[in-house]
């Protein structure tokens, strides 16, 4: 079964699939993402990615040009290709191909990559994560652009170092964000989860809405350090594949007995039923 491409409503084996040299997002990095995936076979949040996309997009002066019922009739169509249960999508949008001036474009584009999605190690959920801190921000943080430049060397050294994910860290010495993904640190019934100088997760939003039901106070205001994490009952990270991962290291430091604590399985769990069932539902409802 091949992994697809969709490019603009073209269906393609994605390793014949092309685009121009010309286009901006190859040319001069101007580009907006989204990452999600499937559960029951349905996008999760198409809605939600949806409007990111074309709020990042806006930046590059891209409007939108294709509708989340278009984009659905696209994947529906690749899914009778692929045939696989689930998978995870790539989206990239690009103001088109080069025309004037430096950034001047025409003929936007927008990229959809299809694989089967394999789920993550059970180890990361049994035993944890560790992550290290990089001094540093993404580009137009608020926002997903394909300019992950800043990410490159964060990620070569969490490599090395053995750690899964690199935090971004300000000159004030705040974090805020991973390379690829959010950060939250439960202390007794408090979780706090930054939104300072970065990424508002859509898979932050669902874990807060569940933690919140479950009795845990969310607190997006206040600022973390990494001796704040030290002294966490529990820390984890978010993204839309991953979903929640309990981390266990910091910059090689043991977090609490350095076991994945009691809250981030239960929240997992009932975050993957919420997410399974809201993918259904939204599919239902756009037919």
């Amino acid at each position: 079964m091949p992994d697809l491409a969709i490019v603009n409503g073209a269906i393609s084996p994605l390793e014949a699939a092309v685009i121009p040299a010309t286009d901006l997002a190859f040319l001069r990095g101007c580009g907006a993402f989204e990452t999600w995936r499937s559960y029951g076979g349905e996008p999760h949040a198409l809605g939600l990615h949806c409007q990111r996309l074309w709020s990042s997009a806006a930046i590059f002066g891209i409007e939108p040009f294709v509708s989340e019922r278009e984009l659905r009739q696209w994947l529906r169509q690749a899914r009778e290709q692929h045939g696989y249960t689930e998978v995870k999508v790539n989206a990239v949008c690009s103001p088109g191909d080069h025309h004037e001036g430096v950034f001047g474009a025409r003929n936007p584009r927008l990229v959809l990559i299809i694989r089967e999605l394999h789920e993550p190690p059970s180890s990361w959920y049994e035993t944890g994560v560790d992550i290290i801190t990089w001094l540093g921000e993404r580009t137009f943080p608020e926002h997903k652009t394909v300019n992950y430049l800043c990410g490159v060397p964060a990620l070569a050294k969490a490599q090395a170092s053995g750690a899964h994910e690199a935090i971004y860290l300000d000159a004030e010495g705040r974090l805020s964000e991973g390379v690829t993904s959010n950060i939250h640190a439960r202390f007794g019934m408090t979780v706090r989860s930054p939104l300072h100088q970065c990424l508002d997760g859509i898979t932050r939003r669902g874990i807060a809405s569940i933690a919140q039901e479950m009795g845990l106070t969310w607190d997006e205001q206040g600022a973390l350090r990494p001796g704040d994490l030290l002294a966490a009952d529990e820390v984890w990270i978010s993204s839309a594949i991953r979903e929640l991962v309990p981390v266990v290291r910091i910059d090689g430091q043991q977090i609490a007995d350095g076991r994945p604590g009691p809250f981030c399985q239960r929240l997992r769990q009932r975050y993957r039923s919420q997410c399974l069932d809201d993918a259904l539902a939204e599919a239902s409802a756009c037919v």
